[in-house]
Formats: structure tokens, C-alpha cells, sequence
């Protein structure tokens, strides 16, 4: 069963690998995108939670003016 060599073995051929980038600027130039479109959403998650804080704030002191 395991008498067989490694050698006689039938040659398989690997899996195909993903295509490497070449030039390191395009793969700096896309970690830095992704970087920015992160930070981009953090600021705006931060902004709107900001803003619901305020508002939840000025209606709790009555500073907003009520609908009609």
C-alpha cells in the first residue's frame, strides 16, 4: 500500500495561485486607497452619531423647536 516511492508517484499540477502584482507602487497605491475609504466611513459613522447626540440633547433641554 505505502511501498510506492515518492518518485513514482503520477506528477500532479498545483492549484493556479493568484496573479502576483509586479510593481510595489500599485499595490501601495491600492493599501492606501483602501486606508482612506476606511477612514472616510469612520468619520462619517462618527459625524452622524454626533449629530444624533446632539440633537437628543437640544430636545432634551427643549432647544429644538417643535413640529406643527
Amino acid at each position: 500500500m505505502y511501498s510506492q516511492s515518492l518518485t513514482s508517484l503520477p506528477a500532479q499540477n498545483p492549484p493556479p495561485l493568484r496573479s502576483v502584482v509586479l510593481d510595489p507602487s500599485s499595490c501601495s497605491e491600492s493599501c492606501l486607497q483602501k486606508y482612506l475609504k476606511m477612514t472616510q466611513r469612520i468619520s462619517l459613522r462618527f459625524q452622524e452619531y454626533h449629530i444624533q447626540q446632539n440633537e437628543a440633547l437640544a430636545a432634551k433641554a427643549g432647544l429644538l423647536a417643535q413640529p406643527r
